[in-house]
């Protein structure tokens, strides 16, 4: 559980470990309607080994009142769920929005505002050695991302010693971004450097990925990059559909998408991410994002 929750929060040597606000373990048929989380220590809630658990009409809130961002502030975490729907809810957090962990199925997301997140993220999986992740059947419908590091964001461990899996029937739909860093990022280097992933890609697949009507304005902390698909050499990367995307920067136009690791079209113009066109997306950038 370490890894799931950060190595600094569940550390024996640190006398000052944060609890999640609020865990369900075993739950079935867990309903929570009209009620407002505020501060909490870690994570808001942290759904485990779980099945049909609905959220709807929810304020989450986790604000520092000082230079010093809340870390870890997720809103909804997930391990070994299956049937999760949220809905006509509010967040304004320092971390992320909403976070499918391993083995996390059927998931519906619906008329989310969030502010200040990391994003409404697809993993991260693929972490421990030997283990097979998967996260698999999700929609996700009317989402307002600002002031965040990313909007749409799915992510996969690499490294030397890693798991492997799945992401498989994920869809983003009218999702609309305002002074984001990454509004639309796919990536499978997250929390490992260039280096260490070139010599050990990650190994999970990525499978019938489909973003629709996204609007908006990224931060300009990426130029004029406003979509990011960057897949591995060591894993399946296939049917990435985009359609209506239309983000812009205020660094300035036209924006740019890079896509490397794909088969087949993606849908939108892309270009690779070493190519002269990307470095050119990325010569003028606006301040140092949303942390």
């Amino acid at each position: 559980m370490m890894g799931l929750l950060g190595g600094e929060i569940l550390d024996p040597n640190n006398q000052y470990l944060r609890p999640a606000l609020f865990t369900a373990v075993n739950a079935t048929g867990l309903s929570i309607q009209g009620i407002t989380m505020r501060n909490s220590p870690c994570w808001a809630n942290f759904l485990i080994t779980s099945k049909d658990i609905y959220y709807d009409d929810v304020l989450i809130e986790a604000q520092s009142i000082n230079k010093n961002r809340s870390k870890n502030s997720d809103c909804w975490d997930t391990y070994n769920v299956d049937g999760l729907t949220v809905t006509n809810s509010r967040v304004n957090i320092g971390d992320d929005c909403f976070s499918a962990k391993p083995n996390t199925t059927n998931i519906f997301l619906q008329n989310l505002w969030c502010n200040g997140t990391h994003g409404v993220s697809m993993g991260s999986i693929g972490q421990y050695p030997g283990v097979m992740d998967i996260i698999e059947n999700v929609y996700i419908e009317n989402i307002t991302m600002l002031n965040a590091q990313n909007g749409a964001r799915l992510k996969t461990w690499a490294g030397p010693n890693i798991g492997y899996g799945r992401i498989n029937n994920v869809t983003y739909k009218d999702f609309y971004v305002d002074n984001v860093d990454y509004p639309l990022i796919l990536t499978q280097c997250y929390s490992t450097n260039k280096t260490e992933c070139a010599k050990h890609p990650s190994e999970v697949n990525f499978s019938n990925i489909t973003f629709l009507n996204f609007s908006g304005m990224s931060s300009g902390k990426r130029g004029r990059l406003t979509a990011e698909v960057i897949c591995s050499p060591n894993a399946v990367c296939e049917n990435i559909f985009m359609e209506d995307i239309d983000i812009h920067s205020p660094v300035g136009e036209p924006a740019a998408v890079t896509c490397d690791g794909v088969t087949g079209d993606i849908g939108i113009d892309c270009v690779a991410e070493n190519s002269t066109e990307a470095r050119d997306a990325l010569a003028t950038t606006i301040g140092s994002g949303n942390l």
